[in-house]
C-alpha cells in the first residue's frame, strides 16, 4: 500500500486495499491478536488488488486490559501509546486510521469535491485523541469505508448510509 499512496491512481483502490486490511485485522482480532504495527507498509496489494497484513513480528495476544506495545511506528501509533497505555483494539483502529489519513491526503484532488466529507469524517473518528471516540472496531471503521467509496462511486443508496453514520455515534 505504501508504495500505492506515493503514486497517483485511483484512491479508491486504495482505499479497496484499506478495507481489506481492516477484513484481516477484524479476523485477527477475533483470533485474539493484536497485530502491532498497522502502517501502509505492512499491507502488501498485490497486482490483482488483493490486500493482506504482513509483519506480525509485534503481535500480541489481545487481553481485556490491553497489552504493552512493543515497538511503535510513531507516525502510526495512537497518542495513548505515547503515554504508556496499552495496545488494544481502538489504538490498531487509530493506526488503521491514520494509513486512510495518508492515502486521503495524498490523492485528495481525484476524489470528488461531494465525497471529501464522508472520508474526512471517517478518517476523524479512527483518529480521534479519545479512544473511546473512535471506532470499537476494525470491522466497523470498515464498514464506514466501503459505504463511503460506494458513495464515491456513485452508488445512491450508499451516500445516505455514509451521512448516517457520520451524524449517529455508535454509543460505545
Amino acid at each position: 500500500l505504501a508504495d500505492r499512496i506515493t503514486r497517483d491512481g485511483d484512491p479508491l483502490a486504495s482505499f479497496q486495499a484499506v478495507i481489506q486490511a481492516a477484513d484481516k485485522l477484524t479476523r485477527l482480532h477475533r483470533a485474539l491478536l493484536l497485530h502491532g504495527d498497522i502502517k501502509p507498509a505492512n499491507i502488501i496489494v498485490g497486482v490483482d488488488g488483493q490486500a493482506t497484513l504482513v509483519d506480525l513480528g509485534l503481535a500480541a495476544t489481545f487481553c481485556e486490559e490491553g497489552v504493552r506495545p512493543e515497538g511503535l511506528t510513531p507516525k502510526y501509533a495512537a497518542p495513548e501509546l505515547f503515554e504508556g497505555s496499552p495496545l488494544t483494539v481502538r489504538a490498531e483502529v487509530f493506526a488503521l486510521g491514520a494509513t486512510m489519513a495518508e492515502v486521503l491526503s495524498m490523492h485528495r484532488h481525484h476524489l470528488a469535491k461531494e465525497a471529501l466529507p464522508a472520508f474526512d469524517e471517517i478518517v476523524a473518528r479512527a483518529t480521534a485523541s479519545d479512544p473511546d471516540a473512535r471506532y470499537p472496531s476494525a470491522d466497523e471503521l470498515r464498514s464506514a469505508l466501503a459505504r463511503a467509496v460506494r458513495a464515491a462511486r456513485g452508488d445512491a443508496a450508499a451516500q445516505t448510509s455514509v451521512v448516517l453514520d457520520a451524524a449517529i455515534p455508535d454509543g460505545t
